[in-house]
This record gives C-alpha cells, structure tokens and sequence, in this order.
C-alpha cells in the first residue's frame, strides 16, 4: 500500500507492481491478490511477495507462488 515501494518494485525487469490495501488475514490477501492480478490480465504462474502479519508494516518475509 506504499507508492514508492510500488514505483521502485516496478523499476525491476520482469516485474509488474500491483498495489492492495491493507489486508487483516493471510487467506482473504490471498484471494483478493488473485482476483487483482486475474483482473490485470496476468495467467500462469506468479510470486507474489508480502510482510506477514499482514496489518503490520515490516519487510517482506513471506514469498507465495500461485497459478491463475
């Protein structure tokens, strides 16, 4: 949910940045990323990248990939 975090991320080659609001459970980010990343017009397998827990702002520690 941070502009700069999203603009320096997109900077990344091979990298597409797609900011969520914050979130309060692991599951419900989850489906909500799917449901971003499906409206975006990504398919395939991505890693998507978050600070868990999720209502705290700390550095990325969780990496989760996934097929849409």
């Amino acid at each position: 949910d941070d502009d700069s975090v999203v603009g320096r991320t997109s900077l990344v080659w091979g990298v597409q940045a797609i900011p969520i609001e914050r979130i309060a459970s692991t599951e419900a980010m989850l489906g909500v990323i799917r449901d971003r990343v499906s409206y975006a017009g990504f398919s395939g397998t991505v890693v998507v990248t978050t600070g868990i827990p999720t209502m705290e702002r700390s550095r990325t520690n969780t990496v989760h990939v996934m097929d849409v």
